[in-house]
């Protein structure tokens, strides 16, 4: 989608060639998705699911509260920045 604008607007503003680039393509995706999992996170953490334990599992009493699914918030992000970069 970015090589797009390059390939429409680059000859209008030369740093937009940059978007050519798959070395920097890569690099701008990685760090977008990072920043938004950073930021995200945090803010979706209350609505994460819980950990209740279990019953026979070594010291279930201390991942009780802790919360879950955090990789599905990270996934959702990459997927969408896989497609956008």
């Amino acid at each position: 989608m970015l090589s797009w604008i390059a390939d429409s607007l680059g000859g209008l503003w030369g740093p937009l060639r940059l978007l050519n680039s798959f070395f920097f393509l890569a690099g701008v995706g990685y760090g977008a998705v990072a920043l938004a999992v950073w930021l995200l996170l945090p803010r979706l953490w209350g609505r994460l699911t819980t950990d209740r334990g279990r019953a026979f599992a070594v010291n279930a009493d201390q991942s009780v509260g802790k919360p879950l699914g955090a990789g599905l918030v990270f996934v959702s992000l990459f997927s969408l920045a896989a497609v956008i970069f």
